[in-house]
């Protein structure tokens, strides 16, 4: 998992712990100002804020964040690159503080995510709620509870998407971009904004 914050330079051999927030440590060591990497970090099962932007690098570590209510930067979740195939380890989050991303970084489609279930309690996202080349995604219904995106929600090249019904709580969106999504063919669940 890639946790990114502003870190003190460490010198060469000395480890140390940065506390980033109440329920997170990470340990840094000698790389001088090199962000810090999965082996850096330590988290907790008592972890309820992630304070800065957060990278899940694979299925286990998704599933690692039972509990986590807010992450206060971004979160970035690449199904794809990583093999995600659920994000049920998110069940808890209900609020991001800058942007999630949802997307696979190839310009092919990606077939691991097949919904976003696991975001059920998510309420708002303060930056941009991208969701992107997931082709195998077949609704939005794990985004039902969501009720503002602060900047773009941009939905784009989900191509078995049919329709937007999970964002039928969305009551507040910074601008909106619907692009190739093949199979939409029914717009209602915008229908609040």
């Amino acid at each position: 998992m890639r946790l990114s914050t502003p870190r003190p330079t460490a010198r060469s051999g000395l480890r140390r712990p940065l506390h980033l927030s109440a329920s997170v440590a990470l340990l840094v060591s000698g790389c001088g100002d090199e962000p810090p990497t999965p082996s850096d970090i330590e988290l907790r099962p008592d972890l309820t804020v992630v304070t800065g932007d957060l990278t899940p690098s694979s299925q286990a570590e998704v599933d690692a964040l039972v509990g986590v209510t807010e992450v206060t930067g971004s979160l970035f979740i690449y199904p794809e690159a990583y093999d995600i195939t659920n994000l049920d380890g998110l069940s808890s989050l209900s609020a991001v503080g800058g942007d999630l991303r949802i997307l696979n970084l190839h310009y092919y489609c990606g077939f691991t995510l097949t919904n976003l279930d696991g975001l059920s309690s998510l309420t708002s996202v303060a930056g941009d709620l991208v969701v992107r080349r997931n082709c195998a995604l077949t609704n939005l219904d794990g985004l039902s509870s969501l009720t503002s995106v602060g900047g773009l929600l941009s939905l784009h090249s989900n191509e078995a998407l049919p329709n937007l019904d999970g964002l039928s709580s969305l009551t507040s969106v910074g601008d909106l971009m619907v692009q190739f999504n093949l199979s939409l063919t029914d717009l209602e669940g915008l229908s609040s904004l």
